[in-house]
């Protein structure tokens, strides 16, 4: 398949402007559409905590409710581990980090006081996945097998093409299919995607520390290249998505029909706008939880209802900005993909630790035995996890003056705030 694509970002983004059929495209809204309860993304089947790596406290110990850090966020709080024995870290630890670090160094989070104008889950919905004999299966909801698998292989197609092209890798394999839904006043939050290391399982392994380990740079050997394909629903000229590359460098990217975005999203950091609500209609306040939002095919609108299924309010076709996203695998030779499926050359968490702890010490964070797992985690967050400069921020949404960025940049505090509970952690 030919496509055409504009490539951005050093080579690590792409703008695919060709490719999907009129017909295909009709098929892909009907599967957004039939795909029935979409559920908040907190709540799906894809989010593990994992296992931690070691800095987990006893359940219903005095520290176990305790929020950490400056508590600013649901990313402040610890967690229970896969197996319910333990607190840990949350999965996105790394975003909690990384907001203390903004508010102790700017006195802000790019222009603002919290992370999120929302802090809540969106709506996620799956609908394929891979399972662990690289088969692909329908995920969730209740669209047909017929019509799932028909917008797979067209979406694959188009999407495994362009990745050729950007990343000039030959093999590219569909890995996972799922829509992002947000009500009026929602955003995404700046944040880098998580990404798969040979032997490091995201169903077991932390996020924050698959994270910190590709900003590390020393698990090159066994990263898996994956690609993140976004395609947009309808043309909506408000919560517009913004990616950055490592060097600061920033687009923003205006949600079109058809429209393909294919980037390194785990290199990547990336946000979105807040999603504005019309005029004369209210911002929409934390969804409760087992909250669902399905579309009414007769009504022609879409529905947010209670876990019991009382009704909670309706929303025209505009007022939910719908974006969905395939993850793909992008191999450079049969050999790798080999090893990945083979499990021949698989990384351990306690060898990544290792390796990242003997790093950190070389680094200055700390001389002679290694400090706490809990102390260790921060430290591999604040080294190796890199956002953008809020200078490189206000520069990118300058070209959007209605972004709620632009307009937080004008009046952006510089002093800084009180320090959180790790501040105090850094290099020697």
């Amino acid at each position: 398949m030919d496509v055409d694509i504009d490539v951005r970002l050093q080579g690590r983004l792409g703008i695919v402007h060709s490719g999907l059929s009129d017909e295909d495209f009709g098929h892909f809204k009907q599967l957004v559409q039939a795909y029935g309860d979409y559920s908040l993304n907190t709540e799906g089947k894809t989010i593990k905590a994992g296992v931690g790596i070691g800095e987990g406290i006893p359940v219903g110990s005095q520290e176990a409710t305790k929020p950490f850090g400056s508590g600013r966020t649901i990313n402040h709080q610890r967690v229970f581990n896969n197996s319910g024995t333990e607190m840990i870290f949350p999965p996105r630890t790394d975003l909690a980090i990384k907001v203390d670090e903004l508010i102790e160094s700017h006195g802000s989070i790019y222009g603002r006081q919290t992370y999120t104008q929302r802090d809540g889950p969106f709506f996620r919905g799956l609908y394929t996945v891979v399972d662990r004999n690289g088969r692909m299966n329908k995920a969730e909801g209740d669209a047909s097998e017929a019509l799932t698998f028909h917008v797979q292989e067209a979406m694959g197609k188009w999407f495994a093409a362009a990745a050729q092209k950007l990343f000039g890798t030959p093999i590219v394999v569909p890995k996972m299919f799922f829509g992002n839904l947000l009500l009026p006043g929602q955003e995404i939050g700046m944040h880098h995607d998580v990404p798969e290391f040979r032997g490091i399982h995201p169903k077991t392994a932390s996020n924050w520390l698959q994270v910190a380990m590709h900003g590390s740079g020393l698990f090159g050997r066994w990263r898996i290249l994956q690609a993140a394909a976004l395609t947009y629903y309808q043309r909506m000229d408000r919560g517009n998505l913004a990616v950055y590359a490592p060097d600061g460098e920033g687009i923003v990217i205006p949600a079109q029909p058809k429209l393909g975005v294919i980037v390194e999203a785990e290199t990547c950091a990336h946000h979105s706008d807040v999603f504005e609500p019309k005029l004369g209609r209210k911002q929409w306040t934390d969804a409760p939880v087992g909250s669902k939002l399905r579309y009414l095919d007769r009504e022609e609108c879409w529905l947010l209802s209670r876990e019991d299924g009382e009704e909670l309010q309706r929303f025209c076709l505009d007022e939910v900005r719908v974006s969905t996203q395939m993850k793909l695998h992008c191999f450079h030779s049969e050999e790798e993909k080999r090893m990945y499926l083979e499990h021949t050359d698989d990384l351990s968490i306690e060898q990544a630790l290792d390796m990242m702890t003997d790093d950190l010490r070389r680094r200055g964070w700390f001389k002679g035995p290694a400090p706490s797992r809990a102390d260790l985690a921060v430290m591999m967050v604040k080294e190796y996890v890199r956002w953008p400069a809020p200078e490189a921020v206000a520069r990118c949404w300058a070209r959007e003056p209605d972004s709620v960025f632009a307009q937080a940049a004008l009046g952006s505090p510089t002093t800084s705030l009180k320090s959180s509970a790790w501040s105090g952690l850094s290099r020697l």
